[in-house]
C-alpha cells in the first residue's frame, strides 16, 4: 500500500486535526505571541499580501481577507496560513493548536454584525452536532472579542 498524498487529511503533512505537529518546528515549543507578518490584507486565490488600502486584488480580482498569520486566536491556536474563504465574510484557516501539539482548520468570522454572529453561531452548533465519517468533525466554538471562531 502507498503512502496518502501530500496535505491528503491521513498524511503527516494534512493541516486537518490530528496531524502530528514537530514541538521543535522552526525551533519554537510556545506561540509567538505578539509577532506578526503584517496588518494588511491577503488574496484567498493567489495568497499574495497588499497593503489595507485595497479591496480586490490586483492580480486575480479576488476579494481581500485581513492578514491573520501569527495570530493567536482564544490564547491557544496560532494561525498558520489561510485555506480559503466562505459566505458570510468567514475564512479557513491553518493553526497550530498548542494544547495538543496539532494543525486545525480554524474558521474564523469578524463582523460586528449581530446577525451574522447569531448566525455563524447557530451553524456552529449544528456542525457540532453532526458526525459522519465524510464530514469534518467540529471540535468547538467561540468568541475572542469580535472575533468567532470554529475548530
Amino acid at each position: 500500500m502507498h503512502a496518502p498524498p501530500m496535505g491528503h487529511p491521513k498524511s503527516a503533512s494534512s493541516p486537518l486535526r490530528g496531524a502530528p505537529i514537530d514541538p521543535l518546528d522552526e525551533g519554537r515549543a510556545t506561540p509567538r505571541v505578539g509577532l506578526r507578518r503584517g496588518a494588511g490584507l491577503l488574496c484567498p486565490r493567489c495568497q499574495s499580501a497588499w497593503p489595507a488600502d485595497r479591496a480586490r486584488c490586483p492580480n486575480d480580482g479576488w476579494k481581500l481577507v485581513a492578514d491573520r498569520v501569527g495570530d493567536l486566536v482564544a490564547g491557544r491556536f496560532e494561525v498558520e496560513r489561510l485555506l480559503g474563504v466562505g459566505g458570510g465574510g468567514s475564512a479557513v484557516w491553518v493553526a497550530h493548536e498548542w494544547a495538543t501539539q496539532t494543525r486545525i482548520a480554524l474558521k474564523l468570522l469578524v463582523t460586528t454584525d449581530a446577525q451574522e454572529q447569531q448566525r455563524f453561531e447557530r451553524g456552529a452548533l449544528l456542525a457540532e452536532s453532526l458526525e459522519h465519517p465524510n464530514i469534518a468533525r467540529v471540535m468547538e466554538h467561540g468568541r475572542d472579542g469580535d472575533l468567532h471562531w470554529i475548530s
